[in-house]
């Protein structure tokens, strides 16, 4: 394979214009940041004598709908701004090798070629073009390898407790560590509060409007799932595998089990929502009133 340093050589008397693509995503690991990624990128176009059109950035997930920077790339490659495309890899470039294929069969069209500086790949070549193909599905069969490593890290690390993912519940916040879960004691001491109103007999309604002027007021739906969640007995249960699997993690409890059973109970008996004021009245009609 060419040299990058050899690709444009017949070129240089003719001035290209290039743009160059940069992206981070939440979802990888360990990539180029955005600024190594920018400088790699000048430093070709430099030793090629190619002129900048612009830099894109995401920041972004790989989700083509989240990228902005990307859509709006394409938009002006369509309106000629530039020649080539520069990215450090493909998986910076396009989510699998069908995108990158997608998007190089669209970009040929209008003269557009796309270079991979590592792997020193120019479509706008013959060569390029013949080994984009291999190197595309290479790239996207290498990426999904390390998603599974890190997927199969973070399964892991969950089952040993030693990461708890998601947020806690009402009254329960993560240590430093993200390993442990530990007692609030401000949102314990409206839990309890919480508690003490059902076993009065109020309904969800009404505990609501009471917590409307404290620092956390609750929606109805809100306290209805604190009270039968069974985390607050100790219970704490971590669902992964989209749910296929139930990890069962040890918390502090605010409430015993008898006294959770009892309140639970007493919140059946409760009125939920109370009644609205009688329709009872004058009432002004719009529209055409007919007589059946």
């Amino acid at each position: 394979m060419e040299d990058l340093a050899e690709i444009g050589r017949d070129e240089m008397n003719v001035k290209i214009t290039v743009a160059g693509y940069t992206r981070v995503s939440t979802q990888d690991q360990g990539t180029e940041s955005l600024p190594d990624q920018e400088k790699r990128i000048k430093d070709y176009a430099k030793s090629h004598g190619y002129t900048i059109f612009k830099i894109y950035q995401d920041k972004e997930s790989g989700a083509e709908e989240n990228r902005a920077a990307f859509q709006e790339m394409i938009r002006e490659a369509e309106e000629g701004k530039f020649q080539k495309i520069v990215f450090t890899n493909w998986d910076r470039f396009a989510r699998d090798a069908r995108d990158t294929l997608n998007y190089h069969h669209r970009l040929e069209k209008i003269g557009v070629a796309l270079v991979c500086l590592a792997l020193g790949i120019d479509t706008g070549t013959p060569e390029g073009k013949l080994v984009m193909t291999q190197s595309t599905a290479f790239s996207e069969y290498e990426r999904k390898r390390i998603r599974e490593r890190t997927q199969m890290g973070w399964l892991g690390k969950v089952r040993k407790g030693d990461y708890i993912p998601g947020k806690p519940p009402f009254g329960y916040r993560k240590t430093k560590g993200k390993n442990k879960i530990e007692v609030d004691d401000d949102e314990a001491e409206i839990y309890h509060q919480i508690i003490a109103m059902v076993l009065e007999g109020r309904s969800l309604y009404n505990i609501s409007e009471n917590l409307k002027n404290k620092p956390y007021h609750l929606s109805t739906s809100k306290l209805h799932s604190i009270i039968r969640n069974k985390a607050y007995i100790g219970d704490f249960v971590v669902k992964i595998q989209s749910g296929k699997e139930e990890v069962q993690h040890e918390i502090p409890p605010l409430i015993t089990k008898k006294k959770w059973e009892e309140v639970n109970a007493k919140l059946s008996s409760n009125r939920s929502i109370p009644r609205g004021p009688s329709l009872q009245g004058n009432f002004l009609l719009k529209g055409d009133v007919r007589t059946l």
